[in-house]
């Protein structure tokens, strides 16, 4: 336990890291079902879009179903693939992301 508490008082606490750190949080928006249905709404015109927030509101974990005519000819891994392109910025910050997805 002695050796933790030396190894934290030896981390460099300056205004400048702090500074940084803060920004980073402050720039990252919150992702919400509103945030990931804008993006595919956007992107895949689909059909069907459902958004459900798996993490209790906190939005940490999302199950998301998409079935739009942009997955035709694609195989299932590709069709996650382009979902996970569209949300790579909201994906940073989740712990998890539940994928469906169909062109039917």
């Amino acid at each position: 336990m002695l050796a933790v508490c030396r190894a934290l008082s030896r981390v460099a606490l300056t205004p400048r890291t702090v500074a940084a750190s803060a920004a980073a949080f402050a720039s990252a928006a919150p992702v919400t079902e509103s945030t990931i249905r804008a993006t595919l709404e956007t992107a895949l015109a689909p059909s069907v879009l459902e958004v459900e927030d798996l993490s209790g509101g906190c939005g940490s974990m999302f199950r998301v179903r998409v079935v739009s005519a942009k997955f035709d000819g694609l195989s299932l891994l590709k069709q996650h693939r382009l979902v996970n392109e569209l949300l790579a910025s909201q994906i940073k910050s989740l712990h998890g992301l539940h994928l469906q997805t169909s062109a039917k």
